[in-house]
């Protein structure tokens, strides 16, 4: 009786997860793709009862085969072997091309994202150039006020140097009148002095007018007493008479002796005032027809 032949199992694992119990038929649990469930189906059908998927090995490479006897083997384990080598390479595929269809629906989501993003940035793009142009607008408006504005400031600035040109002219007329309104200021003040002095000079004429005027009525009260008393000579009335002559000679004497003092500010008043009366003297001939 020959020995029996120890069949060598390979052991399949995926990050420690069995994808497929030993009994084999199976419907696929949540989260199993249908895919690795049929190539795992298949590999059962071939004789290889303990699968499990490669635990993170890379793509092509034979899984590291637990030989159970160093007795010479037969065809049919050879052909189990080929077997269980083929379904092997089958879950590598299918656990390959799952790997590679989550990164295309991973790459997917991202390019959605991204695009998604690229709308919003380029909503926002058109925002900003609408603003953009908003604003350029209203520069431009604002560049058109502002050119009207300065060419109504360069009217102005015509204007006003006009208004100054001509201001400069009245500034001028101005002095020249205001030297003349000083020269007749002075000559104003000139004239109220003299006509102070020549109103003092006229109360001291007026004075002494009034002082010959009692000098003359005391000569004449004098003489109208002698005259009386020559007349009708000396009788009842002669105290009368000399009365009078005694008055006349006290009125003409007070009279001569205030006459001297109103002679004194007379000549100081007639040499102060000699300028304007000697104008005066020659003006006056000048002003009869």
């Amino acid at each position: 009786m020959p020995a029996p032949v120890k069949r060598v199992v390979p052991a399949v694992i995926d990050d420690d997860r069995v994808v497929c119990d030993l009994s084999g038929k199976s419907p696929p649990e949540e989260g199993r793709d249908v895919t690795t469930f049929t190539a795992l189906t298949q590999a059962e059908a071939a004789g290889v009862h303990d699968l499990r998927a490669p635990a993170r090995r890379a793509f092509g490479r034979e899984p590291k085969e637990q030989t159970m006897s160093d007795e010479p083997r037969t065809p049919e384990d050879e052909s189990a072997a080929r077997s269980s080598q083929s379904s092997r390479q089958l879950v590598d595929l299918a656990q390959e091309r799952n790997r590679l269809t989550t990164n295309l629906i991973t790459l997917a989501e991202s390019r959605n994202e991204f695009a998604a993003r690229r709308t919003a940035a380029a909503d926002k793009r058109t925002q900003l150039a609408e603003r953009r142009t908003q604003f350029v607008q209203q520069q431009t408006e604002l560049s058109s006020k502002s050119m009207a504005m300065a060419e109504v400031r360069t009217e102005l600035a015509t204007r006003r140097t006009t208004l100054s040109t001509e201001r400069t002219e009245l500034a001028t007329r101005r002095t020249t009148f205001s030297t003349e309104r000083t020269e007749l200021a002075r000559g104003r003040t000139r004239l109220a002095v003299d006509r102070t002095w020549l109103s003092s000079y006229r109360s001291v004429l007026a004075r002494g007018r009034t002082e010959l005027a009692i000098i003359r009525t005391g000569l004449a009260l004098a003489v109208f007493g002698l005259a009386l008393m020559r007349y009708f000579g000396f009788g009842p009335w002669t105290a009368l008479d000399g009365g009078l002559v005694l008055l006349g000679l006290l009125a003409t004497g007070l009279g001569i002796k205030r006459y001297a003092t109103t002679r004194r500010f007379e000549r100081l008043f007639s040499d102060r005032l000699r300028p304007y009366l000697t104008m005066t003297a020659e003006i006056e001939p000048e002003r009869k027809p």
